[in-house]
């Protein structure tokens, strides 16, 4: 009996005996955990009374948009949308396999006159064309994304599908939703 107890004790302090981490050559440790910046943003525009700009190139806009929107290819038409209230977005349209989609970020205002791309904690939206050639956004009385909305086009549409999809997706500190 003692040497079974003797053996779990053995066992337990192994397991819970923290890992040494490996240095590389250069002093820096494999595996380091990536350290995560809740406050991480982009100026990506200003506000001049009721006009919108945007102040990345359109390059630098892509790559962020990539970033929010993973399988959207062909980005393009970028710019900034104020519907009313306190809610502005950068917009912009592509392809989501080989059909047409419209996507949202909702941007931070900032100085009253700065709009910033927030890395974390903001709803990102996205429209896509199932059954249409085009979505819009459909927005709320407060300027705030709710849906989307589209004519339909040349695809016939089954019974009971939507012309167009819509999902929507927020990253937080922990994971992407």
């Amino acid at each position: 009996m003692k040497s079974g107890m003797l053996f779990l004790l053995v066992a337990l302090l192994v397991a819970c005996t923290p890992k040494t981490a490996d240095k590389t050559d250069d002093g820096t440790f494999l595996n380091s955990p990536t350290t995560i910046d809740a406050t991480s943003s982009q100026k990506v525009g200003t506000i001049k009374g009721e006009k919108y700009t945007t102040t990345m190139s359109k390059n630098n806009l892509v790559a962020l948009l990539n970033d929010k929107f993973r399988n959207v290819e062909n980005i393009d038409n970028i710019e900034i949308m104020h519907f009313s209230g306190e809610y502005y977005y950068l917009t912009a349209s592509g392809n989501r396999d080989k059909e047409p989609v419209v996507m949202a970020a909702e941007l931070t205002v900032k100085d009253g006159k700065d709009l910033y791309l927030d890395a974390y904690n903001k709803l990102n939206h996205l429209c896509f064309g199932q059954y249409c050639g085009e979505c819009a956004f459909r927005f709320m009385e407060d300027g705030s994304i709710n849906n989307c909305t589209c004519e339909e086009g040349e695809k016939k549409r089954p019974e009971g599908m939507a012309t167009c999809g819509y999902s929507r997706s927020i990253a937080t500190m922990e994971k992407k939703f």
